[in-house]
């Protein structure tokens, strides 16, 4: 969405008591609409397109699980593992389950909304089962294939980390976000090293963190930016 369509959508929608767009119109000259399009930046980069970090045991450890998993069901649908009248007998079951998981749903729609006659219309695909089956032994190579290359990734990727279990992805986007809204709708430079509370931006981070319910301490999370983020600030928010 661009500006303009953001403004029309403003003045019909907007949401004027939003914490945060009284935190921006209190530091800097932007009032209504645009205070509104800053605050939805930040509110965008903290929770949609913020800061993440790979976390390499995490991942991996996942990724390998899901390789073995894929391998092993590839393995039963390639060999015939199993007698082709029970595969018969697998698929028939899957049949009863989705014809059984339609009627139920049809059941709650019955009762919610009085439609007596939306049980007689009630009926499972027992292919569609199937085909997820015949599509992963398909697809099985490709899958295994796409698993490796992102193990590849992130082990050679910059944001990848022993664990991201202490690092405050969150935070870190916040303060990302702030400074990129702060020089442009100041005009002001953001600091880059360090946080001073007292500070006018200081005092912006506090009530934006505040907004937002970030409970952390801006001065620490602030420092946290600086080695994860630092090298790369100023980058625009999504």
């Amino acid at each position: 969405m661009n500006y303009d369509e953001f403004v029309r959508r403003w003045d019909r929608h907007g949401v004027k008591d939003d914490p945060l767009v009284q935190v921006i119109s209190k530091h800097t000259q932007a009032e209504g609409a645009e205070a509104g399009w800053w605050a939805s930046r930040i509110h965008s980069h903290a929770f949609m397109f913020g800061y993440e970090v790979y976390s390499r045991s995490k991942d991996i450890n996942a990724l390998v699980t899901l390789d073995r998993a894929v391998r092993d069901i590839q393995k039963v649908l390639d060999d015939d593992a199993m007698t082709s009248l029970a595969f018969k007998q697998l698929l028939s079951e899957l049949g009863i389950i989705y014809e059984e998981e339609i009627l139920k749903h049809r059941h709650i729609e019955t009762v919610h909304d009085g439609d007596e006659d939306s049980l007689s219309n009630a009926g499972g695909d027992f292919t569609h089962d199937m085909r997820l089956l015949y599509l992963l032994e398909e697809r099985a190579n490709s899958i295994r294939t796409g698993i490796k290359r992102t193990i590849s990734f992130i082990e050679e990727s910059p944001l990848e980390r022993v664990s991201a279990s202490k690092i405050n992805e969150r935070g870190i986007s916040l303060v990302d976000a702030a400074r990129f809204i702060w020089c442009l709708a100041t005009d002001k430079e953001a600091p880059s090293k360090d946080l001073n509370p007292a500070s006018k931006f200081g005092e912006f981070l506090a009530d934006v963190f505040a907004a937002i319910g970030e409970t952390t301490d801006p001065r620490s999370t602030f420092r946290a930016w600086a080695r994860e983020r630092g090298d790369w600030s100023l980058d625009p928010p999504e």
